[in-house]
């Protein structure tokens, strides 16, 4: 199976942040916590775009 190093980096990531939890609240809890280690993320990559980008693209809006 082929993967790409966003993917390897990303789970990495869920596995960094779940693995010195002994304990989750809760099945909604563990869900909210993958779901917003992506958006925090992509957030940093927003911030800090590599090379030029197109200014009209919808997310610089």
């Amino acid at each position: 199976m082929r993967t790409t190093n966003i993917v390897k980096g990303l789970n990495k990531e869920f596995k960094r942040r779940t693995k010195p939890m002994e304990i989750v609240a809760g099945e909604n809890s563990c869900y909210r916590l993958l779901a917003f280690i992506p958006l925090r993320i992509e957030l940093a990559w927003r911030t800090a775009p590599i090379g030029k980008m197109n200014a009209n693209l919808p997310f610089f809006r």
